[in-house]
């Protein structure tokens, strides 16, 4: 059995094929450029008196996904929002 070479190894790198530059058409950049950028903006979960009393209620005897269904968020924003009302 060979010797087992480094996967990072400049020997390695060598063999792999090289990309070779490619020309994009200046209309097309150009209508890329153009689009708005993409913002990640976490829809922010509106939290009432009713479901901090059921999260309150449920969230150390019943499972956590379960309740979270109930309320219609995910488990983490609950798990925050519980800490807040108990800390």
């Amino acid at each position: 059995m060979p010797p087992r070479r480094d996967p990072l190894s400049s020997d390695v790198l060598a063999d792999l094929p090289r990309i070779r530059p490619v020309t994009i058409d200046a209309d097309l950049l150009a209508d890329l450029e153009a689009m708005p950028v993409k913002k990640q903006q976490g829809i922010k979960y509106e939290w009432t008196e009713e479901r901090d009393a059921i999260l309150l209620k449920y969230w150390k005897i019943r499972n956590h996904r379960d309740v979270v269904k109930v309320l219609g968020c995910s488990v983490n924003t609950a798990l925050d929002r519980y800490r807040e009302l108990t800390t």
